[in-house]
């Protein structure tokens, strides 16, 4: 049951992993430690009862007490199993949403580059100088708008080169 439910959840992550998912890790790791925290001191008792320690346990009894510690025995195994699992399912969680934010951050670092250049190119051509080269230039305006549709165009398609569009 929790084997399938850890399954249900590194097939979440891998597909859509969202906040919903986070929290449902965290609720099966901690029904894991309980488990281990529940079952490991039970073994122990049970292991002692099964070895026949005790005279009030009978020999017949002490096969019934070997059988359940056995089966304690592969619980705790299965819950250091289930263990690893979470936090593997954990690890891949985080690294999935971290590659989202690079995308993210990708594609900020593109609009920022872009205004940035069209803040520089309008900050030079909006000052009000009286002696500046192109004030009096006939093409000048149009100067000043092919720079800021070039250079932004140029960054774009660089970006684009480079995989980050």
């Amino acid at each position: 049951m929790i084997e399938d439910k850890i399954q249900l959840v590194q097939v979440e992550v891998f597909e859509n992993p969202t906040k919903e998912t986070l929290d449902r890790i965290f609720v099966l790791k901690r029904d894991v430690a309980q488990l281990r925290r529940i079952c490991t001191p039970q073994r122990e008792i049970v292991h002692r009862l099964a070895r026949g320690e005790f005279k009030v346990v009978s020999p017949k009894a002490a096969i019934y007490f070997r059988d359940i510690y056995d089966n304690l025995y592969r619980i705790v195994d299965a819950s250091y199993a289930y263990q690893d699992m979470m936090q593997g399912t954990l690890d891949a969680y985080l690294n999935a949403i971290n590659n989202r934010l690079n995308e993210t951050m990708k594609r900020m670092t593109l609009v920022t580059a872009v205004l940035a250049c069209l803040t520089v190119i309008t900050g030079v051509y909006g000052m009000n100088f009286r002696h500046m080269p192109e004030l009096e230039w006939r093409l000048g305006y149009l100067w000043a708008l092919s720079l800021m549709l070039g250079v932004p165009a140029a960054l774009v398609l660089y970006f684009k080169r480079r995989g980050w569009l």
